[in-house]
């Protein structure tokens, strides 16, 4: 008789560590009111913090949370995309 599958759920999802200055940055660009320092604070955590630019994906133990990771990978590289993109370019 073959043995059942072990299905185990994924890890908690946590949202991506900040600093207060990267909360601040964050909090005064929803709001339209960061400043050009702000913004690249934030422009820098969504890549590297949120977007996972830098890191691994990979998970050894589920392959949803690779799935998972390998999503917030694709959105960080399609802004760095588009701001390295000509404005008006399709």
């Amino acid at each position: 008789m073959a043995k059942a599958k072990l299905i185990t759920r994924p890890k908690a999802l946590v949202f991506p560590p900040v600093t207060i200055a990267e909360h601040s940055a964050i909090k005064a660009i929803a709001i339209g009111a960061a400043t050009p320092e702000q913004q690249m604070r934030f422009y820098e955590w969504i890549i590297k913090n949120a977007g996972m630019i830098g890191g691994l994906s990979f998970d050894p133990e589920n392959d949803r949370m690779t799935a998972f990771n390998e999503g917030r990978r694709f959105v960080a590289t399609a802004v760095m995309h588009y701001t390295t993109e000509k404005v008006g370019k399709e």
